[in-house]
């Protein structure tokens, strides 16, 4: 967490950045810091017995990636409302069945809440509606093929990646992920 004598000695759109005196084990001391961000939500949604995954390409990369649908916590809004919102938003769908799977508060020097939400059941309820820098498509993959994205380098995210190569190698944790997402 960023210390309450710590001063902002930047502010972005999307980064601000902090910077403080810290005391040292030794009796010294040094300037610390730390960029923080507003955190993010995606959603791993499960329809008709499969897991819906998206390819996404952003305007400042010619990269196209494979990711779940989500985005940034709005100011005021809770995790959970950002993944209904995004999962809406990003694929038109819809679903009752939330639930928190994944959660990694801070990542180094970046203080970023991030999240994952599984959605089960989900239902079409409109079509996706994107923001003007997004081209995202999404397709349904099998839990098999979801599994195998955990070697994937196109794969975009790190921390489900984690869960994912468990259940490559660990028939257990592979149990376990599937009774999660209700497949």
């Amino acid at each position: 967490m960023i210390p309450t004598h710590a001063k902002k000695v930047f502010s972005g759109i999307l980064f601000d950045v902090y910077q403080w005196e810290q005391e040292l084990y030794d009796g010294s001391t040094a300037t610390f810091e730390r960029a923080v961000r507003q955190g993010n939500a995606k959603i791993l949604p499960v329809m008709n017995g499969r897991v819906l995954l998206c390819e996404q390409s952003q305007p400042d990369s010619d990269e196209v990636y494979q990711s779940l649908p989500g985005g940034r916590i709005e100011q005021g809004e809770e995790p959970l409302e950002t993944a209904q919102r995004e999962l809406l938003e990003e694929t038109g769908l819809t679903s009752n069945d939330w639930e928190e799977f994944l959660k990694s508060p801070n990542f180094g020097h970046l203080q970023m809440d991030r999240r994952i939400f599984i959605a089960r059941d989900c239902q079409k309820k409109d079509e996706a509606s994107t923001d003007p820098g997004e081209r995202i498509a999404c397709k349904e993959i099998s839990f098999e093929a979801f599994v195998a994205l955990g070697k994937d380098p196109s794969f975009y995210d790190d921390l489900l990646k984690i869960k994912l190569l468990e259940a490559s190698y660990d028939e257990g944790a592979r149990e376990v992920l599937k009774q999660k997402l209700g497949l």
